[in-house]
C-alpha cells in the first residue's frame, strides 16, 4: 500500500493494486454479530454506506471533503445489524436493518427496521417491519426505490405461528 497524502481533492487514501481506499469511520464493532456495512451510489456516483457503530446505526455520505456521518437511529442493544441501503434518484438513503427484541426460550426475536434519511439530514418513516426469530442470520428481505422516491420491500417475518413473506411500500 502507499498512502496518496496529496491527493487531488485533498483526501488522503491507500492505494493498491488499482484500488483506493478511504477511511469512513473507526471504532466499528468487529463481532461477527455486528460487523455488517451496506453500500450504496447516488445518482452522481458518489458512496453512501451505512453501517453499525453501537448504539447507533450510522449513514456515511462521500462529499467533496470526505465522508459526513449522520446517525438515523440510536438502538438499545449491540446486536444490530445493517442489511440494506438503496440511495433513490432523489438522494434518500433508505435503510434496512435487523435489532434485537427478546430472547425466548428457544430462540431470539429480532425486528426489521426501515428508514428514510433526506440529503437535507432529515431521518423519517422510522417503522418496524416485522419479527424474526431465528438462532443465526437473518431471514430474506430486499429494497428497491422506484423513480418516485417510495421503497418497496419484500421480506420474510414470523406471523404468530408461521414464517410468511410480505412486501411493502412507501407513499
Amino acid at each position: 500500500y502507499s498512502l496518496l497524502a496529496d491527493s487531488p481533492d485533498g483526501i488522503p487514501r491507500c492505494v493498491a493494486a488499482g484500488w483506493t481506499m478511504e477511511l469512513v469511520a473507526m471504532n466499528v464493532p468487529g463481532s461477527t454479530s455486528t460487523a455488517t456495512v451496506a453500500l450504496a451510489l447516488d445518482a452522481s456516483g458518489r458512496p453512501v454506506v451505512a453501517y453499525y457503530e453501537y448504539p447507533n446505526v450510522v449513514v456515511a455520505v462521500r462529499g467533496a471533503s470526505g465522508f459526513t456521518r449522520t446517525t438515523v437511529a440510536t438502538t438499545s442493544t449491540s446486536l444490530v445489524t445493517v442489511k440494506r441501503l438503496v440511495v433513490d434518484a432523489r438522494g434518500n438513503a433508505h435503510v434496512i436493518y435487523r435489532d434485537y427484541k427478546s430472547v425466548g426460550s428457544f430462540d431470539s426475536t429480532y425486528g426489521w427496521y426501515y428508514l428514510r434519511l433526506a440529503p437535507d439530514g432529515a431521518v423519517s418513516m422510522r417503522v418496524e417491519l416485522g419479527d424474526e426469530r431465528t438462532f443465526g442470520e437473518a431471514l430474506g428481505i430486499g429494497l428497491a426505490a422506484d423513480g418516485n422516491g417510495d421503497a418497496h420491500v419484500a421480506y420474510v417475518s414470523y406471523g404468530g405461528s408461521a414464517y410468511a413473506a410480505y412486501y411493502r411500500r412507501t407513499y
